[in-house]
């Protein structure tokens, strides 16, 4: 069962990616939410997502858990 839950969520993750996930594309309210945040805070992305606001969550000061 547990390879088969990876498998399934690899297969989905890497359909999400390509088709609303687009590369280097932020949701604005998101971003200015991060830039908004004073250096050194935590946040925890536990989206169920591909990460790619890490970058731009470390560029703001903060950090990621």
């Amino acid at each position: 069962e547990r390879d088969h839950v990876h498998a399934v969520y690899n297969a989905v993750a890497t359909q999400w990616h390509h088709t609303r996930g687009r590369r280097g594309v932020l949701w604005p309210g998101a971003t200015q939410f991060l830039q908004q945040l004073p250096p050194g805070s935590v946040v925890a992305d536990v989206g169920c997502g591909d990460g790619k606001y890490f970058p731009a969550i470390w560029e703001a000061g903060s950090y990621v858990i």
